[in-house]
């Protein structure tokens, strides 16, 4: 009977959520990209020869958007949209690997700060508001032109100024439940 109960409530929650996420059109319209583009970076491959990127037309080069080629096409005479289509899988996985590496980086390092406090503390947290006092992006591109041109080097530079952001939040969220009573109590 409880599981009945629980499963019939958490219809109930996810029905309710997603009635408040549809009366939003900007949220909507922003899922709607995000599953558009993740469609085509899975789809990519099929829609566009993978050696498309090896094909210089220099009579081609530069042209206008139009139906042939919606983005138009580049220097070397290459269509920009196909170029963006096989290039949105990689992005798609950078992406995304990026955002779970750094929240696990900034979930241990926040949860440690805000658990032993203290001079640990201050120093997670003035190393996080040294990353927070430039802009993240170009702080990146500063870390990937350091560490050289690869990949991993792009990698590791997302991942080295996205953590911080959850590492803040993490620490507030510790120190908040630091502060309530079954907390201290079971510390006596």
């Amino acid at each position: 009977d409880k599981t009945a109960r629980a499963k019939s409530l958490r219809r109930k929650e996810i029905r309710y959520s997603l009635q408040l996420l549809s009366t939003n059109k900007l949220v909507v319209f922003g899922l709607c990209i995000v599953l558009f583009f993740t469609i085509l970076a899975i789809f990519g491959p099929l829609l566009v020869d993978p050696n498309e990127p090896q094909n210089v037309d220099f009579k081609n080069d530069l042209l206008p958007m139009s139906w042939e080629h919606p983005f138009g096409t580049d220097d070397l005479g290459r269509d920009v949209f196909k170029l963006v289509i096989l290039g949105a899988r990689y992005d798609l996985a950078i992406s995304l690997l990026v955002v779970a590496i750094a929240a696990v980086v900034g979930i241990m390092i926040g949860s440690v700060s805000g658990y032993i406090g203290g001079k640990v503390d201050e120093l997670f947290m003035r190393m996080v508001d040294i990353l927070f006092a430039f802009p993240g992006l170009i702080l990146a591109m500063a870390i990937s032109m350091i560490l050289g041109r690869s990949f991993l080097n792009l990698f590791l530079s997302l991942v080295l100024v996205w953590w911080t952001t959850s590492a803040r939040f993490m620490r507030g969220q510790v120190l908040a439940d630091k502060a309530k009573l079954y907390v201290k109590t079971s510390k006596s």
